[in-house]
C-alpha cells in the first residue's frame, strides 16, 4: 500500500480534530490499522519548536481555553512597546516568518519527511493554505470539509470585527477581511473549492455523518 492521506479544513472551532481523532480511533480499533495510522499536523513542527520558548507544554498549547487568553509578555519591541501576546499570536507570526523566509513550503517538507515511510496513514487536521491543497493532491491524498455552520457564522462575525478601522478608511466595519490563513476554508465553505468529501458535522451527537464519512476513507485505503 502506497502512503495515503486524509486532510481535514474546516472553521475554526468547526471540529477538525474531533473528527480526526475519532477517524484514527475507528482506523485503529475497529479496522486494524494499528500500526500506520498517524495524527499529525502541518504546524506539528513549529509547535514543537515554540512550546519550549513559551514555557508550557505542547498540549497546553494545543489548548482552545487558553490559545486566545493573552498571558505572554516578552521585551518591549524596537518602539519601546510591550504588549502581551496570545499563543496563537506567537504560532501566527512565528509561522509567517518562517513561511517569508525559509519558503511557503517549509511545514509541508518538515512533515513529509518525518512521514516518509510508505505505509503510513496521514490524518492531517490543520490543512489552511493552497500550497499544502496542492501537496495533498500531489501526494493523491483526500481532502475532507468539516462542515459546521454555527463555527462559520462566529468565525466570521470575529473577522468582519477584526476588519473595522476609523471612518471613511478603506474598510469598513461589516466588511469581511478573512486573515490569509482562512483564505481557503471560505473557498470550500462557498463551494468555490470542491472537496472530495463534504462531512456535515451541525450536530456533533450524530454518527450517521461520521459513519458514512468513515466508509468513505475505508474505499480509499482500499483502492491499493
Amino acid at each position: 500500500m502506497t502512503r495515503k492521506i486524509i486532510a481535514a479544513i474546516s472553521s475554526i472551532n468547526g471540529g477538525k480534530d474531533f473528527i480526526m481523532n475519532r477517524l484514527q480511533s475507528r482506523l485503529i480499533y475497529q479496522h486494524r490499522y494499528t500500526m500506520s495510522t498517524v495524527r499529525t499536523r502541518f504546524a506539528d513542527s513549529l509547535n514543537e519548536a515554540i512550546a519550549p520558548i513559551l514555557g508550557i507544554s505542547g498540549k497546553e498549547l494545543q489548548d482552545r481555553s487558553l490559545k486566545e487568553e493573552k498571558r505572554f509578555v516578552f521585551g518591549a519591541n524596537r518602539s519601546g512597546i510591550e504588549s502581551k501576546w496570545s499563543s496563537r499570536d506567537v504560532q501566527k507570526r512565528v509561522g509567517q516568518l518562517l513561511r517569508e523566509n525559509l519558503g511557503e513550503d517549509v511545514f509541508i517538507n518538515a512533515l513529509d519527511r518525518k512521514y516518509g515511510n510508505s505505509a503510513s496513514i496521514l490524518l492531517i487536521s490543520d490543512l489552511r493554505y493552497q500550497n499544502e491543497l496542492d501537496w495533498v493532491k500531489r501526494q493523491g491524498g483526500k481532502v475532507v470539509y468539516i462542515h459546521n455552520e454555527a463555527a462559520a457564522k462566529a468565525q466570521k462575525a470575529r473577522e468582519t470585527l477584526h476588519g473595522w478601522v476609523e471612518p471613511n478608511k478603506s474598510m469598513r466595519y461589516g466588511t469581511h477581511r478573512p486573515p490569509e490563513s482562512e483564505l481557503l476554508q471560505w473557498d470550500f465553505y462557498n463551494k468555490v473549492e470542491i472537496p472530495d468529501y463534504w462531512l456535515d458535522n451541525n450536530d456533533f451527537s450524530a454518527t450517521q455523518p461520521f459513519d458514512d464519512f468513515v466508509k468513505f476513507v475505508l474505499n480509499y485505503l482500499e483502492e491499493g
